[in-house]
């Protein structure tokens, strides 16, 4: 029988490409934060808001670059998530990377906080430890596969298909600040905020 579990293959060249545009943005070839606070279903947002005031409360407690990712048409959502945090040491590129170039992103990353997406997903399957928020969506159905990454819910749904119709987010604003932070610091304080698959450069 085949393995379940997902393998995601990558790009040297895409590899090398991210690994230059790290050291050009002044950021380390791995260890950094990654915040990935998009999603195509608003239901499964997060407030940006919320995502500012996290990193500010998370920069100095985990003394690592805070990376913000998304797609091509979030750019300007994350320069602004990136400017309403209001701290150094926070940098997006949301917008500027290939779809294989980011999933390399992902490998380097310590630690991703995310919502549930594909790049939850691939963060996942990439061996990045994922603290991801679940709103509208079952994490029974459709969680980070694999051990050691933490699910914060709130108000929980009464479906998985729950986000089809929660156009005012309830159930992914029930989520507090704090609640993820913990999960975050506890993480990071397990691991010292080391990558469980070291990079070689």
């Amino acid at each position: 029988m085949p393995s379940p579990v997902p393998e995601i293959r990558l790009s040297s060249a895409a590899d090398a490409e991210v690994a230059a545009l790290l050291r050009q943005r002044g950021l380390p070839g791995d260890g950094f934060l990654l915040i990935n606070p998009f999603s195509l279903w608003a239901s499964k947002a997060w407030p940006a808001e919320r995502y500012a005031a996290l990193i500010r409360r998370l920069a100095p407690a985990v003394g690592a670059p805070v990376v913000i990712t998304g797609g091509p048409s979030e750019a300007a959502a994350g320069e602004a998530l990136a400017e309403a945090a209001g701290i150094p040491g926070v940098v997006s590129l949301a917008g500027v990377l290939s779809l294989a170039q980011a999933l390399c992103l992902y490998r380097r990353a310590a630690l991703m906080v995310s919502g549930d997406s594909g790049p939850m997903h691939a963060a996942a399957a990439l061996g990045t430890t994922v603290v991801a928020l679940f709103g509208p969506t079952w994490p029974q159905c459709t969680g980070p596969w694999g051990p050691g990454h933490r699910i914060v819910r709130g108000l929980p749904p009464p479906s998985p298909q729950t986000f089809r119709n929660d156009a005012a987010g309830t159930h992914i604003r029930s989520i507090p600040v704090a609640a993820v932070e913990q999960e975050v610091l506890d993480l990071w304080d397990r691991s010292g905020g080391r990558r469980a698959v070291d990079i070689a450069e």
